[in-house]
């Protein structure tokens, strides 16, 4: 316990030195706030994730030419266009950075009762399999990068970071590095063949190989934009070395400008 207090109070001190006049990080278990020269802080909040916009999403400045606004599950659309709930998230000029932390890939479907324990394509596959054994029910992974990168009119001003399923070893390399690691391949676990075998093990769990979201940030860095994978087995969720990493691409990302 008091090498988990050592270990924070250290943390805290080289997130202060870390911070500057351009860019501040904060967070906690549930938001990440991030603060740019004087503007007001800037915060993505878990519970505010999946509201519509109201005012349908049609393509503005700060997107590219010919964005088409991504259509969720249900018809719903996008939050932070013009009249959405978080209209002002988004600046013609700024950096958006994209955070994913997760233990486990993206498995997002138009088709969720491949989920259902009664649906009788896969009645003989555990429901942590189906994933990999449909992989022709999932969305293209086409929809996330070009969907992503459509929101900056310039793709240098895209940032996508992921903290997640990929070795320990691996984190910081280049997409295509971490997905010809044989870690990420996609097999069942021979201890608990219900499941996947993850690709790293760590204090607070296992996480199973990310080859989508892994795949997501190749797409992106190939379209201009900047990415940045570590794994979600090190021992603390965002970790100085993280911290320093995010804040010199982000400042890279806004240094490019177009």
């Amino acid at each position: 316990m008091a090498a988990r207090r050592r270990d924070h109070r250290r943390d805290e001190r080289a997130r202060e030195s870390l911070n500057s006049n351009l860019i501040e990080w904060s967070y906690d278990r549930t938001t990440i706030r991030c603060r740019v020269g004087a503007r007001p802080a800037t915060s993505i909040n878990a519970p505010n994730v999946g509201r519509p916009n109201a005012a349908g999403a049609s393509p503005v400045s700060w997107t590219a030419d010919g964005y088409v606004p991504t259509t969720f599950f249900g018809g719903t659309v996008g939050h932070g266009g013009p009249g959405g709930a978080d209209e002002a998230f988004l600046r013609p000029d700024s950096v958006l950075v994209v955070f994913v932390a997760t233990p486990f890939d993206d498995c997002s479907t138009p088709d969720p009762s491949i989920f259902s324990e009664g649906d009788p394509r896969y009645a003989d596959t555990p429901i942590r399999l189906r994933c990999q054994m449909a992989p022709d029910h999932r969305y293209p992974i086409e929809r996330y990068v070009d969907g992503l990168i459509g929101l900056r009119r310039y793709p240098s001003r895209l940032v996508f970071v992921a903290i997640t399923g990929i070795p320990v070893a691996d984190s910081f390399l280049a997409p295509q590095q971490i997905l010809a690691d044989p870690a990420m391949v996609e097999h069942p676990d021979p201890v608990f063949p219900d499941e996947l075998a993850p690709a790293c093990r760590g204090s607070e769990g296992a996480g199973t190989p990310a080859r989508r979201i892994v795949s997501v940030a190749q797409g992106i860095e190939a379209a201009g934009g900047a990415v940045l994978l570590s794994s979600g087995c090190e021992t603390n969720m965002l970790s100085l070395d993280q911290a320093a990493r995010l804040t010199d691409v982000v400042r890279r990302a806004m240094a490019g400008g177009r």
